[in-house]
């Protein structure tokens, strides 16, 4: 996999243990236009007062009551370094792809040191001196939204792409999350950090790739499908041309995987 990457690496892409991966952000480094997000407010909050869990909570609007069963919630994490500067992507996804009852969270990741490679760590994939992983992150994030606001706990699911996508996997596979369902694009999937795959067992995995990526190959998405459909989880891949990076109809693509993990929840109904 090094030895595919090497030109990636002359363009400052960076690679790290465990085959995850960091790589351009755009459309994600667009400045945004003026007013573009005027009504859609984001607050910064700390997940149970602790400092190091930060989030942005984005969408809930003065004056506007939730539904009867609360709002769907989505959380975010992002790609790339996982930084605070997604923002502008991320309230993006909100106006593209969500309806104004939703709830984004886009969760900022760590860093617990300065040599830090893995920028999303888990149980299975550590860094030194950490003082939590990012499952137990996922779930004080949702603990702390569904305080702030009414969340609908039967309707909270997580994006993440490349850098992210392994901690997804590594939080799907914990024995209770709280999320019902899991988009994860442009990334590895290395089972042997994972929880028993045996876990995955009627949860439900929206997974995006390109099978042009060349930073994160695309056997890894297929490895990844057929793992989990092997362990009975509800499994749906999707491809786009352009390699590694949200290319092509990206808001249509997500619009599609959420309303997939939508339909997997039980007692939701399905789409003919």
């Amino acid at each position: 996999m090094l030895g595919d990457m090497r030109a990636y690496m002359l363009s400052a892409l960076v690679v790290v243990p465990l085959g995850l991966c960091l790589a351009p952000r755009a459309p994600c480094e667009e400045a945004p236009a003026e007013d573009e997000f005027a009504g859609l407010p984001h607050e910064e909050r700390k997940a149970g007062e602790d400092a190091q869990k930060v989030y942005r909570l984005i969408g809930a609007r003065d004056g506007e009551a939730a539904p009867a069963a609360g709002r769907p919630l989505l959380l975010v994490l992002p790609g790339g370094e996982g930084g605070a500067d997604f923002l502008p992507f991320v309230k993006r996804i909100h106006l593209n792809v969500l309806a104004k009852e939703w709830l984004v969270a886009q969760v900022v990741s760590v860093k617990w040191r300065a040599d830090q490679q893995v920028v999303w760590p888990t149980k299975g994939s550590p860094v030194p001196a950490m003082k939590f992983t990012t499952e137990e992150l996922i779930e004080a994030v949702v603990a702390d939204a569904s305080r702030a606001q009414k969340v609908d706990p039967a309707r909270v699911f997580a994006l993440g792409w490349s850098s992210s996508g392994p901690a997804l996997y590594a939080h799907a596979l914990t024995k209770k999350p709280s999320l019902a369902g899991w988009y994860i694009a442009q990334s590895v999937f290395h089972p042997h950090a994972l929880p028993p795959l045996a876990q995955a067992k009627g949860r439900a995995f929206f997974l995006d790739h390109s099978p042009d990526d060349r930073t994160c190959p695309f056997a890894h998405a297929q490895k990844a499908e057929e793992a989990l459909k092997k362990a009975r989880a509800q499994v749906r891949l999707v491809t786009y041309e352009g390699g590694h990076g949200w290319k092509g109809n990206l808001w249509q693509r997500m619009k599609d995987g959420l309303t997939f993990l939508e339909e997997q929840r039980p007692g939701a109904a399905r789409a003919r």
